[in-house]
């Protein structure tokens, strides 16, 4: 039985991961594979997969993490944990981009949770399945998707600032659907988080970190879009 380690002492350095590294590896460097099950869940690009564009978030790179739920039964699912991050002197935030189709209307997930006791309990932090989480229309063919069908992603991380010892987890749950991409996994820009309240939009990062208020959560409780 092979054991994958995570290493004991926590890095101020941010997650900046791109899986710009081998094809078909259960998790990058800094990452290990919480996979029982063996389902299809590794690092891929173009050249390793029938797709016939870049399989990088929006098509800037050709690397990216799949879940390859095309083929793997209902109910199924594998993580994609991250080593220990100190997140002191930090309002910490998460960014990611994904790309899902279904296969019909099946509610294939993507989950985010958080542990600050080396993974003994978790806590889910976002979540989307089925029509909330696809980023192109349903297709019976498997999905390689191009640079258009491609969804950036934040996620408020506030709950966690100052720990000096998080990990995150991206989980996978299949309902027998069709392909899920995860890519340019990042918590370097966690220090210039801020949000403004927009008419239209809701709250929004100006990207300045220089918005009104300092979490998302903050920003949600007096804004309302029209």
């Amino acid at each position: 039985e092979t054991f994958a380690k995570i290493n004991a002492t926590a890095s101020s350095t941010p997650i900046i991961e791109g899986f710009q590294g081998a094809d078909n590896q259960p998790a990058p460097a800094g990452a290990i594979a919480d996979n029982p099950n063996g389902i299809t869940a590794q690092t891929v690009s173009s050249s390793s997969t029938p797709a016939t564009s870049s399989l990088g978030g929006n098509g800037n790179s050709d690397g990216s993490f799949l879940w390859y739920f095309y083929s793997t039964a209902a109910g199924l699912s594998s993580k994609l944990i991250f080593e220990k991050r100190d997140f002191s002197g930090t309002t910490a935030q998460l960014s990611f981009t994904h790309a899902y189709a279904q296969y019909q209307n099946e509610a294939d997930k993507l989950k985010i949770s958080v542990s600050t006791d080396c993974g003994a309990t978790w806590t889910s932090v976002w979540e989307k399945s089925g029509t909330a989480l696809a980023t192109a229309p349903a297709q019976t063919t498997a999905f390689w998707p191009n640079a258009s069908q491609w969804v950036d992603n934040i996620v408020d991380l506030s709950a966690y600032d100052n720990a000096p010892e998080v990990m995150i987890a991206f989980e996978g749950i299949s309902a027998y659907g069709n392909s899920l991409f995860i890519d340019d996994i990042n918590t370097s820009a966690a220090s210039m988080a801020s949000w403004d309240c927009d008419a239209t939009l809701g709250c929004v990062d100006p990207g300045t970190g220089s918005g009104q208020y300092t979490s998302i959560t903050a920003c949600n409780a007096v804004c309302t879009s029209t």
